[in-house]
Parts: C-alpha cells; sequence; structure tokens
C-alpha cells in the first residue's frame, strides 16, 4: 500500500517532490527515479515547495481531532 499524495513541487532541473500522508516524500528524477526521503514523522504533509537552495514542507495534525499541531520541515541543500 501506498500513502496518498497531497503536494508536489517541480525543481527548475525537472526533479519532481511529493508529499504526503505519515510523512511520505518522494522525489521523482526526470529519469524516473524514485527516492523516498526520510522525514521521521508520522504526520500529513500537506504541501511543498522550494527555491534553488532549498526544500520546505508543511504538514501537521489537521486530519486528526484537536488539538492540532503543525509541521514544517526544510531540506537545505
Amino acid at each position: 500500500t501506498r500513502p496518498g499524495l497531497n503536494g508536489v513541487w517541480v525543481a527548475p532541473d525537472g526533479t519532481a517532490t511529493l508529499v504526503g500522508v505519515r510523512g511520505a516524500a518522494l522525489r521523482l528524477t526526470p529519469t524516473d527515479e524514485i527516492i523516498r526521503d526520510r522525514t521521521e514523522t508520522p504526520l500529513v504533509l500537506h504541501a511543498v515547495f522550494g527555491t534553488a537552495d532549498r526544500r520546505v514542507a508543511v504538514g501537521g495534525s489537521l486530519d486528526s481531532a484537536p488539538p492540532w499541531t503543525g509541521l514544517v520541515l526544510e531540506d537545505a541543500r
């Protein structure tokens, strides 16, 4: 079973970063290689964006009962 995906960002080099449930974070390269990034979180990642030198994913526990927790993950390159 694969987790659902919620957000996609495509870098200028064509690499797509995809994020989703249970902390899923994947990169799909222009050559169709799939790389799974370790996020160390079971929380949902809702969106991802990037710049030339970093990627940022946001999410949290918004899909569960309160109290809610927010999450920001940053990957500096």
